[in-house]
């Protein structure tokens, strides 16, 4: 199981705040703490791991990305975007 810090989870809710400012979300801090913690298991779960570096790996060929390149390019993609539609 993957851990968020304190601090990531502090950032976690004030951004989750920020984004949700006048609604009407009556969540709790151990709520959103495990939401994004079930979220980042799943995103780290050996089968999504697996599935993305085969779908990288798919597409390169033949060229072959290392396991940090393709975290930089997962991590790029999903900032841009999530960023992008403002989720």
């Amino acid at each position: 199981m993957a851990t968020l810090t304190n601090p990531e989870k502090d950032q976690m809710r004030q951004e989750f705040a920020a984004a949700n400012a006048g609604g009407d979300i009556p969540w709790t801090k151990p709520q959103i703490n495990a939401a994004g913690q079930a979220i980042e298991d799943v995103l780290t779960s050996p089968q999504v791991q697996t599935a993305i570096s085969n779908a990288i790996d798919a597409a390169m060929t033949p060229i072959v990305l290392s396991a940090t390149a393709k975290r930089r390019l997962v991590a790029i993609l999903l900032r841009l975007k999530f960023q992008r539609d403002q989720v």
